[in-house]
């Protein structure tokens, strides 16, 4: 297996490390606690029936009419630096009923606060703007994601 070498400007994406992802990941717990305000909405609990519930580590339970999932956090380091990437799940059965995870979507969350889709870099979602459906969108990409 061949390895092969970085260039310094790659390497230094890793300076700061610890820093840089404890910053992410306390970002990344409040989009969390705010995706489960937002799917507490009397009209989203109404109609989409998404619920995201933060298990107050960074990772989330996810509940929706297409079966229930988790959200859960890691840390790459990308072109623009470190990001925290959010693997959406679904919880299935193998032929033992025992529990599987199935990628069914991602967004990332950079050292910018830019939440974007999967491998896009394009600003997706503007989560810190001060308008009120940027959250709600983000549930609803969830949402359909779960029901692909």
């Amino acid at each position: 297996m061949g390895h092969k070498a970085f260039l310094s400007e790659q390497m230094d994406s890793s300076r700061y490390a610890v820093e840089r992802i404890a910053a992410i990941r306390s970002r990344a717990t409040t989009v969390l606690d705010k995706l489960a305000q937002s799917s507490a909405d009397e009209f989203i609990v109404r109609t989409w029936g998404i619920s995201v519930i933060p298990d107050g580590n960074a990772s989330a339970k996810i509940v929706t009419p297409f079966g229930e999932g988790r959200a859960e956090l890691s840390f790459r380091i990308g072109e623009r630096g470190i990001y925290g990437r959010y693997e959406i799940q679904r919880l299935g059965r193998d032929q033992y009923d025992r529990a599987t995870w199935s990628p069914v979507w991602e967004f990332r969350i950079d050292g910018d606060d830019n939440v974007t889709h999967g491998d896009s870099s394009e600003n997706s979602f503007d989560l810190f703007a001060p308008y009120r459906d940027s959250f709600p969108k983000l549930l609803l990409a969830i949402l359909t994601a779960f029901g692909q």
